[in-house]
């Protein structure tokens, strides 16, 4: 992989990475509190543990933040003494908890782990495509498209993902995507034109994302002619997207730093 496309790829990553920013707050916030859930169990007796597959409790379980976090603890033990046990153990846990908390990022960063060594990119490019269709979420569709980008997949399956994820009504107004979309066409695909459709179909679909008319400054600047910058401050005026510090003011201290 090229130094530029790395590059690229990680400028793109901490765009997604704030997607989930706030679940790893909430993560922490309580994680002193949950952890006492866990003491006195060995990683022993955690290893021999099995969950019920009964349909009511898994019903149950799945409105409990204590069982999902649980769930974690025992994937991240199975990861840990892989060598004591196959694969295919901890790969089980963590399909059949997706079933259970389709939305879990924890579960779906344990899938791609586990993927690399247990089964091939395809296996796992179907089941992104399974929970997609019958369980969509932010979450999976933003691990798909970080899993895609990472590999240096393919354009035109990167940009099937980014569009079926935002023809749908949930989600063709999450400004992470949309985010994750122009930062993808700038930074990877390196296609200022693209970028600048997807930008202008972005702030159609979430005019009052106040990041994502500023990505249209920061990251656009210079493809936008000044008439477009012009008009962009304007519009955000109406909207009252106000702004503590004059936008030629942030534009010019990005372009001393960069």
């Amino acid at each position: 992989m090229s130094s530029e496309h790395s590059n690229g790829v990680e400028k793109t990553m901490v765009v997604a990475g704030e997607g989930h920013a706030w679940h790893v707050k909430q993560r922490d916030r309580n994680l002193r509190r949950r952890v006492r859930l866990t003491r006195g169990f060995s990683s022993h007796r955690i290893l021999g543990f099995r969950w019920p597959v009964d349909a009511d409790f898994n019903e149950r379980r799945s409105q409990s933040h204590h069982l999902e976090y649980l769930l974690n603890y025992y994937v991240r033990i199975l990861q840990r003494h892989r060598e004591q046990f196959t694969l295919s153990k901890a790969w089980d846990a963590v399909t059949h908890g997706l079933q259970i908390y389709p939305s879990s990022p924890e579960l779906f960063k344990a899938l791609v782990e586990i993927s690399c060594l247990y089964t091939t990119p395809n296996k796992l490019r179907w089941m992104f495509d399974e929970h997609c269709h019958k369980k969509p979420s932010v979450v999976v569709w933003l691990f798909a498209l970080i899993f895609e980008i990472s590999r240096r997949g393919s354009l035109h399956r990167i940009h099937g993902l980014f569009e079926r994820a935002l023809a749908n009504d949930k989600f063709h107004n999450s400004v992470i995507l949309w985010r994750l979309y122009v930062a993808y066409e700038i930074n990877v695909v390196h296609n200022p034109s693209a970028a600048r459709r997807i930008f202008f179909r972005a702030i159609h679909a979430c005019p009052w994302s106040k990041k994502l008319w500023l990505d249209g400054f920061l990251k656009l600047n210079s493809i936008l002619t000044a008439k477009e910058l012009s008009d962009l401050q304007e519009v955000m005026r109406e909207k009252e997207l106000n702004l503590r510090t004059d936008i030629y003011e942030i534009l010019l201290q990005d372009e001393i730093l960069s």
